[in-house]
């Protein structure tokens, strides 16, 4: 199955949820490199009033319910849920200012109940495949803290997490977001989840349609105010000249501006750098690349054409890659007693990492 991560749908509509959609984005990808596996994440492709995404993946699916609530945040599987908002208390008429901080508590939807209705939908649309998601309540505001009683925090079929958790990887790289969904008794091919994919995307463009189509006017009212019209052709024919007339005039005075891609499609986007130092024994000359040469003849040509990053020789080297690039993996190859070594795969999943090498491979043959 080959390594994929495809987004699509429409932006989210809270700035806070979109900014931290990056972050999962990242997450995900590099995740998605390091095991090879294709995922797919469609936002917004159920009709829900509220942020929201469903993820992909040969090992199940997830819908994640995005709030962007900051405060501590108190509830349950049934009852309704509490935000408690810390405010410092305002000055007295004396003009001195207390200590003591007040809490403010506000009620919020209970995301449990809110994730089942999104969640029969879902199944409505892909009943032929069976699939349940793992429902997860995302709070993206960095200012969330949960306050939830174990049957909340370790229920199978509802997971609440925070931005960072979501974000943070279990022992085997994989992102919290995906866990709940690491069903063993779950293997999709490729073509089901592009099927699956294709059912969903078809879905939110029919209720997109019905949520954007005009709302029909009683025929007595529009009969009674179409009397004042008896001439329709001509506002269209001035509705029409005005808009050839604008577009004129903004191709000649308004320079060209640059297409912007579609977000839906959001194939290659940009991804933050990560750092990686490496620590050796001695002062050791450094190359860098994508590519694994198993000859020292392979190795020379790669140069010649200039393939890789070379280092001066040091005892201590610091890489600034791409965060993806190192997800899938590097080739460090170290020139010692005049001899190149073999590459030694260079990979990490973190912003920064140190790597410190004591001994070195057999040189190139």
């Amino acid at each position: 199955m080959a390594f994929e991560v495809r987004i699509s749908g429409p932006e989210f509509l809270e700035e806070e949820n979109r900014t931290a959609f990056l972050r999962i984005e990242e997450s995900i990808r590099q995740y998605a490199a390091h095991s090879r596996e294709p995922i797919f994440i469609l936002r917004c492709p159920l009709p829900l009033s509220i942020d929201h995404f469903v993820l992909l993946w040969p090992r199940g699916a997830v819908l994640a319910n995005l709030y962007s609530t900051p405060g501590t945040i108190h509830g349950s599987l049934r009852a309704e849920w509490h935000v408690e908002a810390s405010q410092t208390a305002q000055p007295s008429s004396f003009g001195f200012r207390s200590r003591q901080r007040t809490s403010e508590v506000e009620a919020m939807e209970n995301p449990y109940r809110a994730l089942q209705e999104g969640i029969k939908e879902f199944q409505r649309i892909v009943a032929p495949y069976q699939i349940k998601p793992a429902a997860v309540a995302l709070f993206t505001s960095p200012d969330a803290t949960l306050v939830l009683p174990d049957p909340v925090r370790i229920n199978d079929s509802f997971r609440p997490m925070t931005l960072s958790f979501a974000t943070a990887r279990t022992i085997v790289h994989l992102p919290n977001i995906l866990q709940p969904a690491g069903s063993e008794s779950v293997l999709l091919s490729n073509a089901e989840l592009e099927i699956l994919v294709a059912r969903l995307n078809g879905f939110a463009q029919t209720h997109i349609a019905d949520f954007t189509k005009p709302v029909r006017t009683n025929p007595q009212k529009s009969n009674r105010t179409g009397r004042h019209i008896r001439y329709p052709w001509v506002i269209a024919a001035i509705v029409l000249a005005a808009i050839v007339l604008y577009y004129i005039l903004r191709s000649t005075v308004v320079p060209k501006a640059v297409s912007q891609a579609d977000s839906s499609s959001h194939i290659a986007p940009s991804h933050r750098s990560s750092e990686m130092i490496i620590e050796l024994p001695m002062e050791t000359e450094l190359v860098v690349s994508s590519q694994q040469y198993q000859t020292r003849a392979e190795f020379d040509e790669a140069l010649a054409r200039g393939e890789g990053v070379r280092f001066l020789p040091s005892m201590e080297h610091v890489i600034a890659m791409d965060s993806l690039a190192f997800a899938k993996g590097v080739y460090g190859y170290f020139r010692v007693d005049n001899a190149w070594r073999k590459g030694k795969l260079l990979q990490t999943l973190e912003p920064i990492d140190t790597v410190t090498i004591v001994k070195f491979l057999d040189p190139l043959p």
